[in-house]
């Protein structure tokens, strides 16, 4: 799959929650998208801070994306694939939460499965930061 094939699923993945949403409902569609796709979606954003941060292209290429932060730790593929996969199973069913456990409660619980993907992300990223100098 190319660049465009990529794009064109990420794009797809997160319009798929908006589309049966009714006009009040359209916020929890879109936290349940961005709460489905966190780990793309921080590990981009920590790529983009890092090669800010060292004067660096957006378009280059590093070793410190998250997968290989955990195969550093790791050093088994199959346990970095196993990690990943249980995260994105559990933050899928996080972004369904909202149709068993009511608006309120699926949100709070979103919103906790944000907050701690992002801590997760920069904890990583910081001590990876300070190993490299």
């Amino acid at each position: 799959m190319g660049d465009s094939g990529s794009l064109f699923l990420g794009f797809s993945l997160a319009m798929l929650p908006l589309l049966g949403q009714k006009e009040t409902g359209a916020e929890i569609g879109i936290i349940s998208a961005t709460t489905t796709l966190s780990i793309p979606i921080l590990d981009t954003l920590m790529a983009m801070y890092r090669r800010r941060r060292a004067g660096k292209s957006f378009f280059s290429a590093d070793k410190n994306h998250f997968h290989h932060v955990l195969l550093d730790r790791l050093k088994a593929t199959p346990k970095v694939i196993s990690i990943i996969y249980g995260m994105n199973i559990l933050l899928g069913l996080v972004a369904l939460s909202t149709l068993f456990l009511g608006s309120l409660l699926g949100f709070i619980l979103k919103l906790t499965a944000l907050v701690t993907m992002t801590l997760v992300f920069v904890a990583l990223n910081v001590h990876k930061m300070k190993e490299g100098k």
